[in-house]
């Protein structure tokens, strides 16, 4: 456990940069006018992690290569838009609980959660976030 806490803030320390959840609250509506207001709060991270997207594909074409007696290759994915980040709970409040409703900005371009997992001791989160087109999140 230990091991991983110090990975993690190895990693912070090189790689990270900051982000903001974006986490939407409540919806009210003009009764007058009928727009509708979004409210929503944001969480500050200094530093996350943005993982590299052969992570999660390492493992498969392992396997299938080993498996299929070939040779190593790369390719054959492109996932414009698509970002994994990690990021160390430490970082983010004790209530915070994540959610597929939340979105992630950083570079000034919106993301919404896909997908998360957390680490088993709670240390870290690996948001799965893709692009939200046409969204200006400066």
């Amino acid at each position: 456990m230990k091991f991983v806490s110090k990975t993690i803030k190895g990693l912070k320390r090189k790689f990270g940069f900051p982000i903001a959840i974006k986490i939407p609250e409540l919806k009210s509506t003009d009764p007058i006018t009928g727009e509708i207001k979004h409210d929503f709060s944001m969480i500050a991270v200094k530093r996350a992690i943005l993982l590299p997207d052969t992570y999660k594909r390492a493992g498969v074409s392992f396997a299938s290569a080993h498996l299929s007696g070939s040779k190593f290759t790369g390719g054959g994915f492109l996932d414009v838009g698509n970002r994994d980040i990690l990021i160390d709970r430490t970082d983010l409040p004790s209530t915070y609980k994540p959610d597929i409703g939340h979105s992630v900005i950083f570079n000034k371009m919106e993301y919404a959660v896909n997908n998360f997992d957390e680490y088993p001791e709670g240390q870290a989160i690996i948001f799965s976030l893709r692009r939200i087109e046409g969204q200006d999140a400066s």
